[in-house]
């Protein structure tokens, strides 16, 4: 008989900080040292609009792509969710909001601050 083994265990910890342990900020772009998922989410509860972009410059908000968006048009909390992999840079426009990272290997580094 074969046997089989686990599956490896994948995935770290949730982190709202940053490599160097302060909360993750809106309009500031972050170097993906693992491959990921960013998550954010604004607790204004007017209309607004939260955009995530991902690019191989430390500018993504201004070189890269838009890859997520949401636009609330009366009271609500706007979300985006998106993968970044490894070496590339994300930033989140719009409103202020709380940035999650997940990086998707176990012990994987916070995203590294470039503003």
């Amino acid at each position: 008989m074969i046997g089989i083994s686990a599956p490896p265990i994948l995935g770290g910890e949730p982190t709202a900080d940053d490599s160097d342990a302060n909360a993750m900020l809106v309009a500031h772009a972050y170097f993906a040292q693992t491959p990921g998922f960013v998550t954010a989410r604004s607790t204004a509860v007017t209309s607004i609009s939260l955009f995530g972009f991902v690019d191989d410059t430390s500018d993504p908000a201004g070189a890269g792509v838009e890859v997520a968006m949401n636009k609330t048009e009366a009271n609500g909390n706007p979300f985006v969710g998106f993968f970044v992999a490894k070496n590339l840079y994300f930033e989140l426009t719009g409103a202020a909001s709380t940035i999650t990272w997940t990086p998707l290997v176990r012990g994987g580094a916070a995203p590294i601050d470039f503003n």
